[in-house]
């Protein structure tokens, strides 16, 4: 029997037909069929992905609709034609481009007739969409989207593979005003240890976007855990690090100048942690200059920069300039209830220091904690009572308050 699955495997294997090689670049005469809306009147698909743009011409109820898509600008065009009349609309375009060739992972679901057509039948699933590539050797036949029970079809004839020529997408022969190219920003930083503030050498740091979805970047932080992003379009980023034997990070950035590192882009890591151990990743802005982390543990004793080591809980570091990290480990957590608090130091407001703790424990990031809403608390509140630690792990208090919890 198992020699017998063995066979029917590598036989599954070797059975499977040769993957399509669907070009990146071509033409074709499509044919669109949208949720609940009748079969558009043929027209021209113009797609080019290794520069990122493509164009697809068609006819509707008599008129004529071109829709121009620049990624690279993030710009889409619609021009309508009809009476005589032209008109052209820019819009921004949020949305990746998406690639005609067969993701690696799309699955072979054997062979379906398309148009009279002996066509190969692939899909992938996301989610609740489906994904659904009919080719006939190496030419796409039909694309199907279904989400939610909605089928979006796009048929293709007469395909011509090849390179698109650039004047095919010139905005401005249909009088379209020319798209404004986004904002850019240097953005650096460094990446450090949570727990002594020093350099993580070569953690991986990643961007991505969430103004423009289609931005994904990464880069190495060199020897010295520094790193920089040369031309970011201005918006909103999640930023990723991670490196070797440390628990991944990630927090949202926001570009609208040039970042310098040692600021805002600044991240730090925690070391992965043994079972039984918690972590405290205190990080805010620049103001106020000092926010202090304190813990008074099970036994009463209380951790902060004037008292640094109790037998269950340290302080391993202290940041007094802004950013931070300030960092409290729980080490051998006795019976009972551990209280963790901020205490605003310097002067300034909670409610501009943008302030983040960040609980870890064996398994990685626990818990992110971030400022309850500013209309809660005075500007005068001192402290910020954030969590408790007990046999039950953790309960998040999250309150902003004038005296010492």
């Amino acid at each position: 029997m198992k020699l017998l699955l063995v066979f029917l495997c590598v036989a599954a294997v070797f059975c499977s037909p040769p993957r399509p090689d669907l070009p990146s670049e071509f033409s074709a005469n499509v044919q669109i069929q949208l949720p609940m809306m009748p079969v558009m009147d043929g027209g021209r698909m113009y797609y080019d992905f290794p520069n990122l743009r493509q164009r697809v011409d068609v006819s509707f109820g008599g008129n004529s609709h071109i829709q121009l898509d620049l990624y690279a600008q993030h710009v889409r065009y619609q021009i309508q034609k009809f009476a005589g009349f032209e008109d052209c609309k820019l819009s921004p375009l949020d949305e990746p481009m998406s690639p005609m060739a067969l993701p690696p992972f799309a699955h072979y679901d054997g062979n379906s007739t398309i148009r009279g057509q002996n066509c190969m039948h692939w899909s992938i699933t996301l989610g609740s969409i489906g994904l659904h590539w009919y080719t006939k050797g190496d030419t796409l036949v039909r694309v199907e989207m279904n989400t939610m029970g909605m089928n979006t079809r796009m048929d293709f004839f007469n395909v011509t593979a090849g390179p698109q020529a650039d004047s095919l997408f010139d905005q401005s022969q249909w009088n379209c005003p020319a798209p404004i190219p986004p904002v850019r920003h240097s953005v650096g930083g460094y990446i450090k240890d949570a727990t002594n503030n020093r350099p993580v050498s070569h953690a991986t740091v990643a961007m991505t976007s969430t103004s423009f979805n289609g931005i994904h970047l990464s880069t190495k932080a060199d020897v010295n855990g520094e790193f920089t992003f040369a031309e970011l379009p201005e918006g909103t980023y999640t930023m990723t690090a991670e490196a070797t034997n440390y628990a991944k990070n990630s927090k949202s950035l926001e570009v609208k100048k040039d970042i310098q590192a040692g600021s805002a882009a600044d991240m730090f890591l925690s070391p992965k942690l043994p079972a039984g151990q918690w972590r405290f990743v205190l990080s805010w802005g620049p103001r106020p200059l000092d926010l202090d982390a304190h813990m008074k543990t099970a036994t009463g004793c209380h951790v902060s920069y004037r008292h640094r080591h109790c037998q269950t809980a340290v302080l391993d570091h202290d940041a007094r300039a802004g950013y931070g990290p300030e960092t409290i480990t729980v080490t051998n957590r006795s019976p009972g209830v551990y209280k963790y608090f901020v205490h605003r130091f310097s002067s300034g407001k909670f409610s501009e220091s943008q302030a983040v703790v960040k609980i870890y424990n064996e398994h990685g990031l626990a818990h992110t904690i971030s400022l309850p809403d500013a209309s809660s608390y005075a500007d005068t509140s001192r402290y910020w009572n954030v969590a408790t630690l007990s046999s039950n792990g953790i309960t998040v208090v999250n309150r902003v308050v004038s005296s010492e919890p």
